[in-house]
């Protein structure tokens, strides 16, 4: 678990991360302002693994994303879960 400095009554927050594979991107995320702001986001987009690799200065969470992510497109999907870090 992963505890954000939001405030003092909130207790962290676990994330559960899914693999899908798709024939064609869906399009672009279809999401307000408002709807990024309400959940503490500032974008959202669909990135390929040369996209994640080339952007050093992208914050991910997990920070470990390209590599993952790498992982996967070269091995599979991992057959138990595993721990993504931070």
């Amino acid at each position: 678990m992963h505890v954000f400095p939001l405030s003092s009554d909130f207790g962290g927050q676990r994330e559960t991360f899914y693999i899908v594979r798709i024939e064609a991107s869906p399009g672009t995320p279809g999401f307000s302002k408002e709807k990024l702001r309400a959940e503490g986001l500032t974008g959202s987009r669909w990135w390929t693994l040369a996209e994640l690799k080339g952007a050093a200065s992208v914050r991910f969470a997990p920070a470990r994303l390209p590599e993952l992510y790498e992982a996967i497109l070269r091995d599979g999907a991992p057959a138990e879960v595993i721990d993504t870090g931070i």
